[in-house]
């Protein structure tokens, strides 16, 4: 059994390969400022018309937490009009939740 983990502190994003994520995946284009977050990669994406947050995740993350995730924006979305929130955009191919490959690592964003 290989019980070898991932070493996240080499996994780095920067703005360019975000720019390159926002294009492909959800075609925007726009300034792209990173942003903090404890386990994820953030960025602020703001094009001309608005404003985004591009979260990718880590690769080897837990696919069901990122689900729940979505599933809890949609339903304060849904159901708080008093509370502001994130609301999900799905990518061109109409997905919430996407995944590519880079040098044999699968990402989720």
């Amino acid at each position: 059994m290989n019980t070898m983990r991932t070493d996240y502190s080499l996994i780095q994003f920067d703005a360019d390969q975000a720019a390159e994520i926002a294009l492909r995946l959800y075609g925007l284009r726009g300034e792209i400022t990173p942003l903090p977050g404890e386990i994820d990669f953030n960025f602020r994406v703001r094009s001309q018309k608005a404003s985004f947050i591009l979260k990718i995740s880590r690769p080897d993350y837990d696919l069901d937490y990122l689900e729940f995730q979505q599933r809890l924006l949609e339903y304060v979305s849904k159901n708080n009009g008093d509370i502001q929130s994130p609301r999900m955009i799905p990518s061109s191919a109409n997905q919430f939740l996407n995944e590519r490959t880079v040098s044999s690592r699968l990402d989720k964003v």
